[in-house]
Formats: structure tokens, C-alpha cells, sequence
């Protein structure tokens, strides 16, 4: 912390001090003993991204430091708290409550429902040894084309994977299709003219600000193939598809990621496929596994419904029955009927795809 902004918040001169719990108590710092001192200054306690609290029911298993969070709010015990997350399933919510030392009894939720209707979810089977595309899955084979084709007019995606070797391993094969069409002038060889980048922490600091930079202001870099961290506190409205190589840890954190389409409220595609096989998928989450076992079996009608229900509050009311409304077979072009437009499995059950 700066000698400025330590003055700063002496002499009251900060209305609004962002920073991770971390870094106010780090031991390095002397936010600790400011916070001691001044407490009776600090009107409210926010939390972002509160589901990184804690995640299925393990209290360090967030992105936030558990052992930072409980300290923060022992050291600010007086103070009104607020934890803000588009997704908080009821068990997690009771985890986050217990960390923070909250009554249930004393705090009060607002929730609305989270669902994104705009954007279509669809399930993409594994392939299977020998079967056409080989290991390459003809979803990513299309979006490569349509790089190809369009260059710096094609659809912005955001793919994201679970482990940094399965990035390289993606974006090296998208940069070998695309040959020179991978720079926004062909030949160009300047990291700043690539329409496909990777982002991961294995690259410096310096080069996962440029990539941010890139994606958020300028419009040549079409895809980035990414670690599932990424995108968290960025907002790009024209991201028109997200592609899960693989489950996240879990369905809260795959809500947050399909979140990141479509912002602007254009339609937009979820693409989920989970590679590699099931059984050996390194996700935290046995509730996810088995929902896309159940899925992936038959055993579920619908995906939208099937994750809502994972993440609906009681305070949200009566979860929503999707219209069961379809065209009658007679589409003069792309049907866009109740069915058509929600996930891949009800897109299947209608009369036009018969």
C-alpha cells in the first residue's frame, strides 16, 4: 500500500476501498492495524463474487481465503455485511453464512431467478474411439471454419478448460488450422494481431493483462481459450458462445461461466462437453457427474430445468414450468418455438426435427 493511500484512509479521504481480504490483512501490510483503528469509520463489509466463499460444502475449498474472510468479518463484527453472487445454491448460502458468523435469522436474501433465457444450452456427446473426427469434435471443427471464414467478424467465444496442458493443447490445434489466418494480417507473427489466444497461470502477469486488455477492448481477438478462472469481474456483452472442454467443479461455477454469454441479450450458445470421459473428470462436484450422467443416459428431459433446480432459493418462489408450447412441424426456416430455443435435448422432442 502506497504512503498516499494510507493517508488517505487516515485522513478519511476514501469513501470506497476495493481490495481482497488477503491483501487488507496480509501481514506485510498495515491494513490490519488501520481496520483495528478505524473500524467505527467502515459503514459496510461487501463481498463479490460471494460463491467463492466457500463451494459444496467444503469452507476452503472458495476462491476466497477462508482463514482471511473469518478474521475480516472478526475484525469488523459490528459492521453491516453484504455477500453479492448471481448463483448461491441453499447449502452453499448456509456455508458462506457460517463462515461470515451471520444468523440466518438476522440476514435477509434477495434473489431473483437466475436464469439466462436467451442463451441455448447444448449437450455434445464424447467421441468415441474410431468414430469421424477423431479427437477433434466436429463443434470445434465448425467454430475453426467459421474463424477461418470470417476472420475478425466471427462469433466471440470463450472456451474453458480444466487443466493449462488441455489449453495449449486446444489453442495449438486452432492455431495449426488457421495457418496464417490466425493474424489479423496475415504474416503479421505480432501476438497483438492473433484472432485466437490462450490465458492461464502459466503465463506472466504481463501477458494475461494484454489478453484481458484484448478481449474487453478490442474487437480483432475472437476466441480465447482459457483455464475456468478467467472472466471473472469482466464484462464482454458480445460474447455469442461459451464452450466447456470438460465439467467445471461444479454447477454453481458452470452457471457463472455460461453467464459470461450473450450479456448484451442477443441469443447466444452454451456448449457443454464433457471430455474427458466421466469417470475420470477432476470436478469436485459428484451432483454435477451425475447430472451429466443422467443427462448423457436419457433420464433427463431438459437441461435448463435440470440446472435451475440445483440452484433455485426459496425465496426465488415457484421455479418457473417452462411452456411446453412447439411449433407443428411447418418452419420455414429456423424454428424458434419454446422447444427449439431452450436446450439441445427439447430441440430434439420437436415436431421439426422429426
Amino acid at each position: 500500500m502506497k504512503y498516499e493511500e494510507k493517508a488517505a484512509i487516515m485522513q478519511k479521504g476514501a469513501s470506497l476501498v476495493f481490495a481482497s481480504p488477503e491483501a487488507l490483512l496480509d501481514d506485510d501490510q498495515p491494513w490490519r492495524q488501520l481496520l483495528r483503528t478505524y473500524r467505527k469509520h467502515v459503514c459496510l463489509l461487501a463481498f463479490d463474487e460471494g460463491h467463492c466463499i466457500a463451494q459444496e460444502g467444503e469452507p476452503d475449498s472458495g476462491i476466497y481465503n477462508y482463514n482471511y474472510v473469518e478474521e475480516l468479518r472478526g475484525i469488523l463484527t459490528d459492521v453491516p455485511t453484504l455477500v453479492m453472487t448471481a448463483t448461491l445454491p441453499a447449502e452453499q448460502r448456509s456455508n458462506v453464512l457460517k463462515i461470515l458468523h451471520l444468523n440466518p435469522k438476522d440476514t435477509t436474501t434477495v434473489a431473483q431467478n437466475p436464469d439466462r433465457p436467451n442463451v441455448f444450452l447444448k449437450f455434445v456427446e464424447r467421441n468415441k474411439p474410431g468414430q469421424e473426427g477423431g479427437n477433434v469434435p466436429k463443434w470445434l471443427q465448425d467454430y475453426v471454419e467459421e474463424l477461418q471464414q470470417q476472420g475478425t467478424k466471427a462469433p466471440k467465444a470463450i472456451m474453458y478448460c480444466r487443466h493449462i496442458n488441455t489449453v495449449t493443447r486446444i489453442w495449438g490445434y486452432m492455431m495449426a488450422s488457421l495457418g496464417q489466418r490466425a493474424w489479423v494480417t496475415p504474416g503479421s507473427k505480432k501476438p497483438s494481431d492473433l484472432i485466437v489466444e490462450m490465458y492461464q497461470c502459466g503465463m506472466t502477469m504481463g501477458c494475461q493483462e494484454r489478453v484481458v486488455d484484448r478481449f474487453t477492448i478490442d474487437s480483432n481477438l475472437r476466441c480465447i481459450v482459457a483455464t475456468m478462472p478467467f472472466a471473472m469481474g469482466i464484462e464482454v456483452p458480445d460474447v455469442r458462445y461459451i464452450l466447456h472442454w470438460g465439467l467445471s467443479s461444479n454447477i454453481t461455477d458452470y452457471w457463472q461461466e455460461i453467464g459470461k454469454c450473450a450479456v448484451d441479450g442477443k441469443p447466444g450458445v452454451a456448449l457443454l462437453y464433457p471430455a474427458p470421459s466421466i469417470g475420470h473428470t477432476p470436478t469436485s462436484s459428484q451432483t454435477f457427474k451425475q447430472l451429466v450422467l443422467d443427462i448423457q443416459d436419457g433420464k433427463v428431459t431438459c437441461m435448463r430445468a435440470a440446472f435451475l433446480s440445483q440452484l433455485w432459493l426459496p425465496e426465488m418462489g415457484v421455479q418457473p414450468v417452462r411452456s411446453d408450447a412447439n411449433c407443428d412441424g411447418l418452419c420455414a426456416g429456423q424454428c424458434r418455438c419454446n422447444k427449439c430455443v431452450c436446450c439441445s435435448l427439447c430441440q430434439s422432442s420437436c415436431p421439426c426435427r422429426k
